[in-house]
C-alpha cells in the first residue's frame, strides 16, 4: 500500500522540522545546571538531530514566495529612531563615541514595553554595564532598586559567553533564544566574538561563518540583532576588516564623539546612516543627527536630539559691518570703495575684504553696481538685515523692516532661534 499524499509530506515535514526537547531539561540548560547521564544522552542526540535539519534547511532554504508576495511585504517597523526592528545591523566608531550608552539606552526602553533583550557583552562586564543601567534608569525616573526589577524579568545578558561556533555553542544559543523570545540583541563587540571562534575580522569567510552560526538563526526568529564594532587607525567611514562586515548588515551607523560625555557634564554624539538598505526612517529621516547625552551633573542622565542654535557673530566682523552700514546710510548715496575706506576706521584691506563680501550675499543690506571709470559703487538695499558667516546680523529696530521668523543657519539650513537683544548690543 503506498502512503498517502498527507503521509508522504508529513515525512517531508519531519526531515526539517526540529526534534522535541523535554522542557525540564531545557530549564536545567538555561540556569547553568549539570544534566545526569540520561538527560545529557537526551542532549546530545537532540544536538545531533538539530543539525541534520538545520543543515537540510540551509541546503534548500526553501520559502514561498508565492505566499510572500500574496500577504503583502510588511512595512518597515522601528523600535527606535535608530533601531530597525528585525533586522541585522552594524554600529561602528572609535573607542568612547557613546555606541554602547546608545543602544543601552533603546534596550531600557524595549525592556520598560515587557519585551525581552538579549545583551551579549564581551567587552564591558556585569558590574561596568550594570551601573550604565542605572545610570539610564535615572532618566525615566526608576531608582536603583526598580532598575534591578526590570533587568531580572525582561534582559538575558550573557558575560564573556564563549562563542566559538562549536556544535554544542551554537545549540545552546538557537535554544535560548526560543526560550527567552526576544525582541533586540546586542553583541558587543564583533573583533571579540571572533576571536572566540579563532575567526579573522579581516576575512569575508570567517567573518560570515560566525554571523551564520549566530545572527541567521536570530534573523529567522525575526529578532533585531545589533552589532557593536571599532573603527581602523584610517578614518574609512566603516567598520575595520573585511568588507563583508558591511556587506551583511542591512543598516549601518556611524558613531562620533563631538565632545565627550562625563558623569556631570553633557557631552555631543554625532550618528551618521552609511547604509539603509531597508529604506527604513533612520534619525527620523535625517541622514545624520547630533545628540545630546551624559549626566546633567544634578545626578540625572540627559540623552536627546541637540536643538540647534544661532551661531554668535564675530563681534569685530559684526562691528565692522555695522560701522560700514552706518556710513552708507548716513551718506544717502553710493559711495567708491575708496569713499568707505577713508571713512571706516580699520585696516584697508580688511575693509575691502569686509565688502567685496557683503556685495556677494544674497540676504546683505549691501548693494554693488558699476561706477564711472571702473569703479564700483556701493550703496544701501532694501533687505533690513545683514548675512555674515557666522549668521544673519538683524537691523537695529525702527531701521527697515525686520522679519518675523527666525534665520536660518548658514551652515545646515536649519532653523534656529533668533539674536537675543543682549547679543544685538554687544555686536553693536
Amino acid at each position: 500500500m503506498h502512503p498517502s499524499e498527507d503521509e508522504i509530506l508529513a515525512e517531508v515535514v519531519a526531515l526539517f522540522d526540529e526534534p522535541p526537547l523535554r522542557f525540564g531539561i531545557m530549564l536545567q540548560l538555561a540556569h547553568g545546571h549539570e544534566l545526569d547521564d540520561d538527560e545529557q544522552a537526551e542532549w546530545d542526540e537532540y544536538c545531533t538531530r538539530a543539525d541534520e535539519a538545520e543543515r537540510r534547511r540551509t541546503i534548500l532554504g526553501i520559502v514561498d514566495l508565492g505566499e510572500v508576495v500574496e500577504n503583502g511585504s510588511p512595512e518597515v517597523e522601528m523600535l527606535s529612531s535608530r533601531l530597525v526592528a528585525a533586522e541585522y545591523q552594524s554600529w561602528y566608531g572609535p573607542k568612547e563615541s557613546t555606541k554602547t550608552f546608545v543602544i543601552l539606552v533603546d534596550a531600557w526602553f524595549q525592556m520598560l514595553d515587557g519585551e525581552c533583550v538579549v545583551w551579549v557583552d564581551k567587552e564591558m562586564g556585569k558590574r561596568n554595564l550594570s551601573e550604565r543601567f542605572v545610570v539610564v534608569g535615572r532618566m525615566t525616573g526608576h531608582s536603583r532598586e526598580e532598575v534591578a526589577e526590570v533587568l531580572r524579568a525582561n534582559l538575558s545578558y550573557r558575560e564573556y559567553p564563549l562563542m566559538d561556533c562549536s556544535k554544542e555553542s551554537v545549540n545552546l544559543w538557537g535554544l535560548s533564544l526560543k526560550l527567552r523570545d526576544p525582541v533586540l540583541v546586542v553583541v558587543d563587540a564583533q573583533t571579540e566574538v571572533l576571536a572566540d571562534a579563532g575567526l579573522n575580522e579581516n576575512l569575508a569567510t570567517d567573518v560570515e561563518r560566525w554571523l551564520a552560526a549566530y545572527v541567521t538563526p536570530a534573523r529567522r526568529m525575526g529578532v533585531a540583532v545589533v552589532m557593536l564594532d571599532h573603527v581602523g587607525n584610517d578614518p574609512q567611514k566603516r567598520s575595520r576588516g573585511s568588507g563583508h562586515k558591511g556587506a551583511a548588515a542591512k543598516v549601518e551607523l556611524e558613531f562620533e564623539s563631538l565632545v565627550k560625555p562625563k558623569k556631570d557634564r553633557i557631552g555631543q554624539t554625532r550618528i551618521t546612516v552609511r547604509k539603509n538598505t531597508v529604506d527604513a526612517p533612520l534619525l527620523n529621516g535625517q541622514d545624520s543627527q547630533v545628540y545630546d547625552i551624559g549626566g546633567d551633573g544634578k545626578g540625572g542622565f540627559v540623552f536627546q536630539e541637540t536643538v540647534p542654535t544661532a551661531p554668535k557673530p564675530n563681534s569685530k566682523e559684526a562691528e565692522l559691518e555695522k560701522a560700514i552700514v552706518d556710513v552708507l546710510r548716513k551718506a544717502g548715496k553710493p559711495l567708491t570703495q575708496n569713499q568707505i575706506v577713508g571713512m571706516v576706521t580699520g585696516k584697508a584691506s580688511v575693509i575691502k575684504a569686509k565688502l567685496k563680501e557683503l556685495a556677494t550675499l544674497q540676504l546683505s543690506e549691501v548693494d554693488v553696481e558699476d561706477g564711472p571709470r571702473g569703479s564700483l559703487l556701493y550703496s544701501l538695499s532694501t533687505v533690513s538685515g545683514s548675512l555674515s558667516p557666522q549668521g544673519l546680523v538683524p537691523s537695529p529696530p525702527g531701521e527697515g523692516t525686520q522679519s518675523s521668523e527666525s534665520p536660518l543657519s548658514p551652515d545646515d539650513g536649519t532653523l534656529s532661534k533668533p539674536i537675543a537683544d543682549s547679543d544685538r548690543s554687544e555686536s553693536q
